[in-house]
């Protein structure tokens, strides 16, 4: 059954198996407008909520003989909302004030909640596991109150943001609100903080949203007269995860055919995963430290590896087996680099940065730190000059033909973490400890652009291979994509990891890339592809769709036809 309520105050249930047919069946007509109709969970009986100051309770039958109200005061009610458990009714009225009622017998729950919000509450939800309530009003916020004391928990908005709409999902721990620009926010329940929001579904603000009664399907409506449905049971990863042995992923690698992925974990062990294989990680084990450094050969049989003890490790991709093991330094190793032309490859230690032949393994060269210690070094696309990064806040560009350093980038005031260049080779980019990313140019060592807020420091950056999209990680495991040419943020920062992130590497493709966290997953993300942005909207924008949309044009949308 539907239940209707509307101004000329009649209180209707239609019958909805396989589709409105008929005529609705009259509960009861009151004298003025019915703002709020609830089920109860039994389906027994409706809730009321009416401009002339009354809550009242219907037997969900036709001519059902009329209750005392629970309330009968001057004034208006807005909305109500049966608990789970059905024991208890909540409702809102103009003011902004909440009334509670234990049920059957229809005693107060708490009293009346007021001065939390200002005016009209338009919507009460449940959590479904019978732990507290929500609210929607026209002053825009969501409040949490707990069940069935009443007590308020705390805000369920962002600050500045504004919310229309509210519905819980099944486990209670996501509210979802409608967003005044059209898009969903998703609300983490539990820890008291935005947990998402997505892009906009509507070209105006979400004015209601409600879960289905399985809740794997949400639908709003929107100022701008649409009813958009967004299914919640079939997830769209926003990554693909792997999870190292150890607690936390530190080092990261990816081979130069794009098929393998490994690790370092704080545990000193060495994983290497088939990308797109259901078959478990080679575990490779024998590090006595933390496994910062990683780096493929360009024929990707063998995989190099430096902990914070200084010790280098070369093993056999193919079986995992340890073919050398060499003490490459008495500090840490923070990265390898294999140079563009697959000869050597370097290793930033803090003290110092060392060459050393990809064939024979053999120290080639050493390149003094200068006065902080080396905590990245990058190569050119080119192969020409290294990149090293450093805690004395500088970044100094080797001339590897004219074996010296050509030039000083003085950055901040902080340590620089990461260093890397732009696929031109032109442009590199810098994250530091005082939370930016900024760009420079290497001919000139003339800064170019500087992106701010990285929480708690930029530790790591990369260009994709268009060289106009650049992304970070920071030390709150936030993602952090940026357009290079108008040097604006392209979304908003993702929460990618629980805790620090101080690894990026990017695929051979150029458009996927890695990150890894110290929450112990590596995760690939595949977000800025347009392959993949036309696999998740195949469903949604089919090819009837398509032609609603776009015509009879000739030209061909990007993502072409649909399969059948």
């Amino acid at each position: 059954m539907l239940a209707t309520v509307g101004d000329d105050g009649r209180i209707q249930l239609w019958p909805i198996e396989g589709g409105i047919h008929g005529k609705p069946k009259l509960v009861a007509s009151l004298d003025d407008v019915v703002w709020g109709v609830r089920f109860d969970p039994s389906g027994s009986t409706i809730a009321t909520a009416s401009e002339d100051g009354t809550v009242r309770i219907w037997d969900a039958i036709e001519g059902a003989p009329a209750r005392k109200p629970l309330i009968d005061r001057t004034g208006d009610f807005l909305s109500v909302a049966f608990s789970p458990d059905g024991r208890a009714l909540v409702a809102g009225n103009g003011n902004g004030d909440i009334y509670g009622w234990s049920l059957p017998d229809g005693g107060a729950l708490f009293e009346p909640i007021r001065d939390v919000h200002t005016s009209d509450i338009w919507k009460l939800v449940f959590d479904p596991t019978n732990r507290a309530f929500a609210t929607s009003s026209s002053d825009g916020k969501s409040i949490l109150f707990s069940y069935p004391s009443g007590k308020v928990i705390g805000p369920a908005v962002a600050t500045g943001d504004e919310i229309n709409g509210v519905a819980f999902s099944a486990d209670g721990s996501i509210l979802f609100g409608g967003g005044a620009d059209g898009g969903l926010r998703l609300w983490n329940v539990a820890r008291g903080e935005l947990k998402a929001r997505t892009p906009s579904g509507h070209d105006a603000a979400i004015t209601d949203l409600e879960l289905s009664s399985e809740r794997n399907l949400l639908v709003t409506l929107g100022n701008d007269q649409l009813v958009r449905f967004w299914r919640l049971d079939s997830k769209v990863p926003l990554a693909d995860e792997y999870r190292v042995t150890g607690h936390a992923a530190k080092g990261l690698a990816l081979s130069a055919d794009g098929q393998l992925l490994a690790a370092g974990d704080d545990s000193g062990n060495v994983e290497i995963w088939t990308l797109g294989s259901d078959q478990p990680a080679m575990l490779l084990s024998g590090h006595q430290q933390q496994v910062w450094a990683l780096a493929f050969t360009p024929d990707s049989t063998r995989l190099i590896s430096g902990d914070r003890n200084g010790e280098m490790r070369i093993w056999r991709t193919n079986d995992g087996g340890l073919e050398r093991s060499i003490d490459a330094d008495d500090t840490a190793i923070w990265s390898i680099s294999i140079d563009p032309g697959g000869t050597r490859f370097a290793t930033a230690s803090e003290s110092g940065l060392r060459l050393w032949n990809l064939k024979t393994y053999a120290l080639e060269k050493e390149i003094s730190q200068g006065a902080g210690h080396i905590t990245r070094a990058a190569w050119s696309p080119d192969g020409s000059r290294l990149a090293i990064a450093s805690t004395d806040a500088r970044v100094r560009l080797w001339n590897v033909k004219a074996d010296r350093i050509e030039r000083e980038i003085p950055v901040n005031q902080d340590v620089v973490w990461s260093v890397a260049f732009s696929p031109d080779g032109k442009i590199i980019a810098t994250a530091s400890g005082d939370e930016v990313v900024t760009l420079w140019e290497v001919a000139s060592g003339r800064k170019t652009a500087s992106f701010t807020g990285h929480s708690g420091g930029a530790t790591d950056v990369a260009f994709l291979a268009d060289g106009l999209s650049l992304v970070a990680v920071d030390r709150r495991g936030k993602l952090h994509f940026w357009d290079v040419l108008t040097g604006r943020r392209l979304i908003e920062p993702w929460p990618a990891h629980h805790g620090a992130s101080w690894r990026i590497v990017v695929h051979p493709d150029g458009q996927r890339f890695v990150t890894a966290g110290d929450d112990g997953y590596l995760k690939v993300w595949d977000d800025l592809s347009v392959a993949r942005a036309c696999e998740i909207s195949r469903d949604a924008f089919d090819e009837t769709r398509r032609k609603e949309y776009y015509g009879d044009r000739g030209s061909r949308p990007t993502c072409g036809p649909t399969a059948n």
